[in-house]
């Protein structure tokens, strides 16, 4: 590794030159935003099969992905050949499902029939349990798929003005006021973000026949942080507000049953469909924003002012190349076959038909700063929210990190003047500031270059933290989260209820997906949650001296001792999880070291 101040040879510097030449003859920007919303600049090429070879997957790990990717393609392709089947003989009743014990059996017809991980399933089953109750709602807001959208609540947001004065059980001996003053009140919201996104189902119906609403329904939960009669505190919801814009209904207030009510009342069927709503519109923003925006699209412009920018040799490409090496070619295929308008996407979610628009609503307010996950904690106040392991884990990440790129990054930048005069580095920072986040006020945020060594360690942290890690968390527990459909619907196929209605099962059971939409989220969340055969990750559970980091591109005797007491450190982590997942019903485990893959590459 060396920097462009070190070579002093002119051969060497023209061959670093040309290497960067030729790289940006096929590594090139973009030259549109998509529909010319704010969203961050992709890869030019559109096709995975045009791209070079240099950015391909190998060949074996390209066939793994491809034969998960055509399962789940073939089953949209039955369900449509079933559903004009179905057309032409005169059947137009939709396969619905009678019950949400039909559902158990579907999910378990379905795994047994492609042969699914069974240690998978189980977790599904753990979670089927327990689904129903206020503490596993809870639970799955922090540790599932979509952990950093709750935020303390000192002021309720506008929309929430309407809001009716809270039932006695609720809150007892305190008042809503006194609790937001206090600061123990929480929020996740939606309905900014949702509530110009119009209902989907067009593109279900083209491409499968299947003639069903899928309905957008903004909705926000507010939670209340109270101390137990042990003096342990804990987090739970205390109200929902659900909005149904496309539909032209009111608001509504939904709060949970009174503790002596009947799990079958009329009160606690409503807060369990309430609950449903909300997950429904939840995991529009977490599949569409924080998945596919913020966990692919933003690493995708790392990794494109990387490869246009740095040689080799130059030691933050070898830092970094390990962790964005994937980005691209999953990307590019993520656009073929999710996101179009003949993708997947369209199909599994209701926002599905309109995610570039919901993208864009999110990005107007995006900025770098958002993406230093410390201050991010701090400024919304999470930092006391208790059994928070998402939090605990990715801060312990976050200064793991940290400490490996100061390590590594001091052994060739001993002075402020030389990140100030490294040109490569310097083109990479400009690149991604003006050509990655063009399409944003101030660039969002990005620096357009970097002055001393600590500005560049806490910019290749955030980097590294940003792709693989944070990617790690919000992807691979999809299929425990959604893979039992009521637990997590993709979408609900009738409007939000009015206040006035009498909530019944059967309301439940008959505003939930149908058999063909259950099938493709099943399906997609297991491809999605799947580990490559081929993958490496932070540290390796079996044969560590072959599947890890060592086996990447460092090999002077400086870097592979960063790299040893980078590993040292990942298994002192690995430790503290695990001992801390003991004392859980269901663990938390996302964020094992053993279990991170190195680089995004699904």
């Amino acid at each position: 590794a060396a920097l462009m101040k070190d070579e002093i040879h002119l051969p060497l510097i023209s061959a670093r030159k040309k290497e960067i030449a030729d790289r940006q003859t096929f590594v090139q920007w973009s030259d549109v935003t998509e529909r010319e919303l704010i969203v961050p600049t992709s890869l030019k090429e559109t096709s995975y099969e045009h791209l070079p070879r240099i950015l391909q997957f190998r060949n074996a790990r390209q066939k793994v992905f491809k034969f998960h990717v055509h399962r789940g393609l073939n089953t949209i392709k039955w369900t449509a050949v079933e559903n004009k089947i179905a057309a032409k003989l005169g059947k137009d009743e939709h396969d619905s499902f009678p019950n949400i014990g039909e559902f158990v059996r579907f999910f378990l017809k379905h795994s047994r029939k492609h042969s699914y991980d069974w240690s998978m399933v189980n977790t599904v089953l753990d979670v089927i349990k327990v689904w129903k109750t206020d503490e596993e709602f809870t639970r799955q807001e922090l540790d599932g798929v979509n952990p950093e959208r709750i935020r303390q609540c000192k002021t309720l947001p506008r929309c929430w003005n309407s809001i009716p004065e809270l039932p006695v059980h609720v809150l007892s001996g305190t008042t809503l006021t006194m609790e937001l003053d206090a600061g123990n009140i929480y929020i996740i919201e939606t309905t900014e973000l949702l509530k110009d996104i119009p209902d989907g189902g067009n593109l279900m119906e083209i491409l499968t026949g299947l003639k069903l609403p899928m309905i957008v329904a903004p909705g926000d939960c507010l939670f209340h942080l109270e101390a137990s009669g042990s003096g342990k505190a804990s987090l739970r919801p205390i109200a929902i507000r659900l909005e149904y814009v496309n539909g032209g209904h009111r608001e509504t207030y939904w709060f949970p049953p009174h503790p002596e009510a009947n799990e079958s009342s009329s009160s606690s069927m409503a807060w369990l469909l309430a609950k449903m709503y909300f997950k429904s519109a939840n995991i529009q923003i977490h599949t569409i924003v924080t998945h596919f925006a913020l966990s692919h699209t933003v690493p995708e412009v790392f990794a494109v002012a990387l490869l246009r920018c740095l040689p080799r040799e130059h030691p933050l490409y070898r830092l970094l190349v390990p962790h964005l090496r994937g980005i691209i070619a999953i990307n590019v295929q993520g656009r073929q076959f999710l996101t179009k308008s003949f993708g997947i996407m369209p199909i599994l979610l209701s926002a599905g038909d309109n995610l570039w628009q919901l993208i864009a609503n999110y990005m107007k307010k995006f900025n770098y700063s958002q993406l230093d996950f410390p201050a991010y904690c701090k400024e919304k106040g999470l930092t006391k929210i208790p059994n928070y392991h998402f939090m605990d884990d990715a801060l312990q990440w976050w200064d793991v990190i940290r400490a490996y790129v100061d390590d590594y990054l001091r052994l060739f930048y001993t002075s402020d003047n030389i990140v100030a005069q490294d040109t490569e580095l310097q083109d990479m920072v400009q690149q991604i500031c003006l050509e990655g986040f063009r399409a944003f006020p101030n660039n969002a945020g990005f620096p357009s270059q970097l002055q001393t060594v600590s500005d560049l360690i806490h910019y290749i942290t955030v980097l590294l933290f940003n792709s693989p890690i944070k990617h790690a968390a919000v992807n691979f527990g999809q299929f425990s989260n959604m893979a039992f459909v009521p637990n997590c619907p993709c979408a609900m196929i009738r409007p939000p209820p009015e206040k006035r209605e009498t909530i019944s099962y059967e309301r439940i059971v008959s505003s939930l997906p149908v058999r063909d939409m259950a099938r493709v989220q099943i399906e997609t969340v297991y491809t999605l949650s799947c580990f490559n055969p081929f993958d490496k990750f932070f540290l390796s559970s079996v044969a560590e001296d072959k599947e890890d980091l060592i086996s990447e591109s460092m090999i002077i005797e400086d870097e592979l001792e960063c790299l040893e007491k980078f590993r040292q450190r990942l298994r002192i982590l690995e430790a503290r999880i695990r001992k801390r997942n003991e004392g859980l019903k269901i663990p938390y485990d996302l964020l094992l070291p053993t279990r991170t893959p190195l680089s995004i590459e699904i």
